[in-house]
């Protein structure tokens, strides 16, 4: 007679089933442990980009905020520069006419007089009006104004209006055009040692 076992086989079949299932579970661990870890290193780099990213943008607004401050500081650094650089143009002009009527006053000497002055600073014109006391003095005046060192501190030089007074003196008006800031040098080195 034979001997089945029913449940024998089903044991067999109940311990392979328990294999593939434990083979399972343990795949689906390793799976599920490595996408948590590459779900936790992405979150920790989204997370450490994010703070990377606001840390930049708090240092730009930073920035941002003390250029808007610093903005009024430059603003009145700029128009101080400006009025600065226009103060200085404006005394190198005069100091300018200033030389050129010392100048001038020292070639002349005592026989002539300066009776008027105008003085366009835009143009750099600078006008006298000369009196000298007779011919003699008129005649001293022009050559002394005719001399290649004379001429070489103005850019031009016109004489003009001469007439004779009643009283034997002459006037003339002399329109000098002045030369730039930079070559107003000349005219004082000249100053110091005056033609007589």
């Amino acid at each position: 007679m034979y001997n089945i076992n029913f449940f024998g086989r089903a044991g067999d079949l109940y311990q392979k089933t328990r294999e593939k299932d434990r083979k399972f579970l343990t795949w689906s661990l390793i799976g599920f442990g490595i996408t948590l870890g590459l779900f936790t290193a992405i979150l920790g780099l989204n997370l450490w980009y994010g703070q990377q990213l606001n840390q930049i943008v708090n240092n730009q607004n930073k920035t941002k905020q003390s250029l808007l401050g610093n903005q009024t500081v430059e603003l009145a650094y700029l128009i101080s520069t400006n009025k600065l650089k226009a103060i200085v143009e404006i005394f190198d002009q005069r100091n300018n006419k200033q030389q050129a009527i010392n100048y001038l006053s020292n070639l002349f000497g005592d026989q002539v007089f300066i009776n008027g002055v105008a003085y366009d600073g835009v143009a750099q014109v600078l006008s006298l009006n000369l009196t000298s006391t007779n011919i003699f003095d008129l005649e001293k005046l022009i050559n002394s104004l005719n001399t290649p060192e004379v001429k070489a501190n103005f850019s031009s030089l016109n004489k003009s209006n001469i007439k004779r007074n009643e009283d034997g003196s002459y006037n003339m008006k002399l329109t000098l055009e002045l030369r730039s800031t930079e070559a107003s040098g000349s005219a004082a080195a000249v100053q110091t040692n005056p033609i007589n």
